[in-house]
């Protein structure tokens, strides 16, 4: 989200931001979608079964 954010604004003004704004919001956003599913694993019994279930098939 912060990049679809973050993208129009830096487009229309790219001097209100650093240059690396927009690469670093879009490298935060793969770095939330690889950490989500270990989060959900550490913290979720429920997830970390179904997970577990899913492999073993």
């Amino acid at each position: 989200v912060p990049f679809v954010a973050v993208l129009p604004i830096f487009t229309s003004e790219p001097t209100l931001f650093p240059i690396s704004l927009p690469k670093a919001c879009y490298w935060l956003s793969y770095i939330n979608s690889t950490i989500n599913p270990l989060l959900y694993f550490a913290a979720n019994q429920e997830f970390r079964n179904a997970f577990k279930s899913l492999v073993s098939l």
